[in-house]
């Protein structure tokens, strides 16, 4: 069943004429999907992934290991200020879906990275790749 609903919401996808199918986890999926085909698999049953947030802010138990996704860029509730412009997002490896920060902002598939991280951890650069402090 669930393997089911994955191909449905891949071949949409597909059709939607986004040719980034990548293989992940032996199965193949959009790499510029938005937070649907990730839910797919990372709902913490078949895929376990810790927190996550999908519009809040600060309620997750460890606030380096979640990042609200499916929001604007940048955040209408933060003064639109501190933040890196949209267009040096790109450059930078990150890449924004219909100007929201989804998933696959931060993580691309197509690296081997640890976590597919578009941008490393170390010294937060990926967290400074937008946040401006």
């Amino acid at each position: 069943m669930i393997t089911f609903s994955a191909t449905i919401i891949l071949n949409m996808s597909c059709m939607a004429g986004e040719p980034s199918l990548v293989m992940h986890y032996e199965m193949r999926v959009d790499n510029a999907g938005g937070i649907a085909d990730c839910l797919v698999c990372h709902d913490n049953i078949i895929a376990k992934m810790g927190s996550f947030q999908l519009h809040r802010l600060g309620n997750s138990p460890n606030p380096l290991a979640s990042h609200p996704v499916d929001v604007p860029y940048p955040a209408e509730w933060s003064g639109k200020s501190g933040f890196t412009p949209e267009a040096d997002l790109t450059t930078a490896g990150l890449r924004l879906r219909d100007g929201k920060v989804v998933c696959t902002t931060c993580h691309d598939l197509r690296l081997q990275s640890k976590y597919f991280l578009a941008i490393t951890q170390e010294s937060s650069k990926l967290c400074y790749a937008c946040h401006k402090l």
